[in-house]
């Protein structure tokens, strides 16, 4: 009776061990490349419908931006008015780098944008800079940006 009762303490050990080992494997390269398929569908947005849509789209409601010489501009209905709804102001990036949480439940991109718009004399006028963007990833798998700064000067690899 001693052996049988020690071979299911051994067994419900065994198995509480292995449960406990059961997390599902989250594929965290996957979910880079997820991400950076993310970043450049809303950059393509930002491109073809402007700013303002694309930051509406892709923007948690809780989002803080950072921009320089401002105080943090926090949430969604206070940030949106920011990104202007004009076609002749035209943002677009790249992200070149994406990072994600082994939960799966963050990540962040790394890029280089240009923002076009038409001087007062009519002429285009480019400026460009890099920036990076922490998301947070929803249970239904859609990815919100929580976080944005962006920084004027050369792109990745352009020398000042």
């Amino acid at each position: 009776m001693k052996s049988a009762k020690m071979i299911v303490l051994i067994s419900l050990a065994a198995a509480a061990i292995v449960l406990t080992g059961c997390r599902p494997m989250i594929d965290t390269e996957k979910l880079k490349q997820e991400l950076m398929d993310t970043d450049r569908a809303f950059s393509a947005l930002s491109v073809e419908q402007g700013m303002r849509a694309a930051f509406g789209a892709y923007m948690a409601d809780d989002v803080v931006i950072y921009r320089g010489g401002v105080a943090p501009i926090e949430g969604r209905e206070t940030a949106l008015p920011l990104y202007p709804d004009n076609p002749e102001i035209v943002l677009q990036w790249e992200p070149w780098k994406a990072e994600v949480a082994a939960s799966g439940e963050l990540g962040y991109t790394l890029g280089s944008y240009t923002l076009t718009s038409v001087g007062a004399d009519g002429a285009e006028q480019k400026s460009t800079g890099s920036y990076v963007s922490i998301w947070r990833r929803s249970p239904d798998g859609d990815w919100k940006f929580v976080f944005d700064t962006g920084h004027p000067g050369p792109q990745r690899g352009e020398k000042e």
